[in-house]
């Protein structure tokens, strides 16, 4: 090998590990001390009405499984709007039957299921303003004091489309939930990419700033392991190895929240 092509190789080595390093400060995720600088927000009780945007069958249980089976245990009532259809590789109904067996594990009757079938994959390319128009329509039928919703920084385009929508539904409304924003896809988030139920969530770095309150629901240890067996139900999405991992990875000792102040 020539010398220009060994120099060249280091080059290409040392540049690699630098975008590496950076990559990874870049998108680190708030120590696991830091759990303790986060606020917690209330448990539900049995007057509440909560609403959850699912833009997939598993998100509702991934993001905010341990707070539904929290509320409805306490009887508090819980709906679940599921936005796309999830038929990106044509399981649509296996897929509907995974969500509604999973959501009737947390407390939530079918009759609280709310379908908007929706091409899985391809919300962003919908008319906005008719979407809106069903959130709108959803939200004044409900009528919720607690709304949860995928965050907009979320880099899922499914994800982030419904939290998008829903933010604008929100500003123009005259009832005035309150309304917790989840974050499943994000660079390196969350850490590590694997089952660690001793650990907590904790926010990304990148996404702290004075807009926003980042918030923990603690889950009890028998809560978690309802949520940790309702997600095993998901099996059309576990037999993929990175999905197995982030999904499972969401079960953890607290789940996490993020309000505009």
């Amino acid at each position: 090998m020539k010398t220009t092509d060994v120099v060249i190789l280091i080059l290409i080595s040392v540049l690699a590990f630098g975008y590496y390093v950076f990559y990874t400060w870049y998108y680190q995720s708030v120590p696991q001390t830091g759990i303790s600088l986060l606020n917690t927000i209330p448990e539900s009780k049995a007057t509440d009405t909560i609403l959850g945007f699912s833009p997939h069958p598993d998100d509702e249980t991934i993001a905010v499984g341990g707070y539904i089976k929290t509320a409805t245990d306490v009887g508090a009532k819980v709906w679940i709007v599921l936005v796309t259809d999830g038929n990106k590789h044509h399981l649509e109904k296996i897929r509907y039957n995974e969500f509604e067996k999973v959501t009737s594990s947390l407390g939530v009757p079918p009759s609280n299921l709310i379908y908007l079938n929706y091409p899985d994959g391809a919300l962003q390319k919908e008319d906005q303003k008719t979407v809106q128009t069903f959130f709108m329509n959803i939200i004044y039928f409900i009528h919720p004091n607690i709304i949860f919703v995928p965050s907009p920084s979320d880099v899922h385009p499914d994800h982030k489309t419904t939290g998008l929508d829903v933010e604008s539904v929100l500003a123009n409304l005259k009832i005035k939930p309150v309304t917790y924003y989840y974050l499943v896809h994000f660079p390196n988030f969350p850490v590590p990419k694997r089952l660690k139920k001793n650990l907590y969530l904790t926010p990304p770095i990148k996404l702290l700033n004075f807009s926003k309150e980042w918030l923990s629901f603690p889950i009890a240890s028998n809560i978690e392991d309802v949520k940790y067996n309702a997600l095993l139900n998901y099996k059309t999405q576990l037999i993929y190895p990175p999905l197995d991992e982030l999904i499972k990875s969401f079960v953890r000792r607290n789940e996490l929240f993020v309000v505009n102040k």
